[in-house]
């Protein structure tokens, strides 16, 4: 049940009753009392195709969603033998946790509109032999590339295996794309993309 609700509609060329987008006070409470109902503030957009989709959420609580907001979340399978004698390898994922709006594709993400995207990576690597002292992360966006130097990736490893976390703020236009890339020199093409390495990223702004 909703108490307002408030609807911007515009002329199509046949009437003025095309709804462009609204907002609503609904009611949020499975257990409304006297002077006690819990409420919900929602706002709402048209597509292209006609459809009013809820793009956000204020609940009784104060919690704030927004649902068809860009986010996403990627996992790689194990793969052999791809650096370690300086080879830029571009990381690809194969399964997909979640990908709201439909923007990731194997490697790369692309950014749907203009704005400051947090994205991220978790590393998991091995094959690591003693001479293959420095590797580098690089987060490559149309903009500009973010890079993680590990000068010490010797010492950071543990048995031939590296784990590590990263993020990054990165501006970026509509349709830039964003792509992670790994290598590691010193050494033969041994070292190894471990199952479970994760590259995801939200639109904050």
């Amino acid at each position: 049940d909703f108490a307002v609700q408030i609807v911007g509609a515009v002329d199509d060329g046949t009437d003025f009753a095309t709804s462009i987008g609204r907002m609503r006070f609904e009611v949020d409470d499975g257990s409304p009392a006297e002077n006690a109902v819990g409420g919900a503030w929602t706002i709402s957009t048209t597509t292209t195709a006609g459809a009013n989709t809820e793009r956000m959420r204020i609940d009784n609580a104060g919690n704030v969603t927004k649902p068809t907001n860009c986010a996403f979340s990627v996992v790689s399978a194990a793969v052999t033998n791809i650096t370690g004698d300086g080879t830029n390898y571009t990381m690809i994922y194969a399964t997909e946790i979640f990908d709201k709006g439909g923007d990731f594709s194997t490697s790369t993400f692309t950014a749907p509109v203009t704005g400051v995207y947090l994205l991220g990576c978790m590393l998991n690597i091995s094959g690591i032999a003693s001479g293959q002292t420095d590797g580098r992360l690089t987060f490559v966006t149309g903009n500009r590339s973010y890079s993680v130097l590990i000068d010490d990736l010797t010492a950071d490893d543990v048995g031939g295996y590296m784990r590590g976390t990263y993020t990054v703020m990165a501006d970026m236009d509509a349709s830039d794309t964003a792509t992670m890339l790994l290598d590691v020199t010193g050494g033969a093409k041994t070292v190894d993309v471990d199952g479970g390495n994760q590259f995801y990223g939200t639109l904050l702004q």
